[in-house]
């Protein structure tokens, strides 16, 4: 076997974690054990990991990391690979939403886009009732580009249809309200859409050739100790 190749399966291994697993979804990809979901381009933290935060809060807390506020071009872009057929407008400015029917099979695009983003609802401990074989499920983050300098964000409520404890149906909902909260506004139920440039292959390949490097460091001096 060559020894790029040695390299590429010993990174593989070095990498990964036993309990990780993949969800994918209309080109996004969660990687449960880093909670980040990828289209190639862009990486997202997972909405529930920011349940709670204003984007005051989730600035402090990931820039550092190269995280950012999710514009709403970035917004657009996903609700265009999960909403087809859906305009959705990148005017931080525009209110937008629809509504539609409930479906038995439990596969709508707001199922599979909450599927890969998480529950915000879940994540502040919350239940909205519902009947416990449908119950309530819904993610709501804040994001937007303040292009007009007036502090104020987009709020984005995404809900699958449910079931009431009556028997009665509710249909799903997909709402995006225009400049409505402040850089320091935070809820428990409502999260904070961050993303970031997807690192080069090359960048990657260097950090975990520099993690190979450390653990041999370390057992070396074990070894001589």
């Amino acid at each position: 076997m060559k020894k790029p190749i040695v390299i590429a399966v010993f990174l593989t291994l070095f990498l990964s974690s036993g309990n990780a697993s993949i969800i994918e979804h209309n080109g996004y990809s969660l990687d449960t054990s880093t909670n980040i979901v990828s289209n190639g381009n862009l990486e997202w933290l997972r909405w529930d990991k920011t349940a709670g935060l204003s984007i005051d809060d989730a600035n402090s807390l990931y820039a550092s990391s190269g995280w950012r506020l999710a514009s709403n071009q970035d917004m657009s872009g996903l609700f265009s690979s999960f909403f087809s057929g859906k305009a959705w407008d990148d005017d931080e400015n525009t209110g937008q939403g629809f509504r539609y029917p409930w479906d038995v099979a439990e596969d709508s695009a707001a199922i599979n886009l909450i599927e890969l983003f998480g529950s915000t609802l879940d994540a502040a401990g919350a239940s909205w009732g519902g009947d416990p074989n449908d119950m309530r499920n819904r993610t709501v983050v804040l994001f937007g580009n303040d292009l007009d300098a007036d502090n104020l964000y987009n709020w984005l409520l995404i809900q699958d249809d449910f079931t009431e404890i009556d028997g009665s149906y509710v249909d799903g909902d997909a709402r995006l309200q225009e400049d409505s909260r402040s850089a320091s506004y935070k809820e428990s139920t409502i999260g904070v859409a961050l993303v970031r440039v997807v690192p080069e292959p090359s960048v990657l390949l260097l950090m975990g050739l520099g993690l190979i490097g450390l653990s041999f460091t370390r057992r070396h001096q074990k070894l001589a100790s």
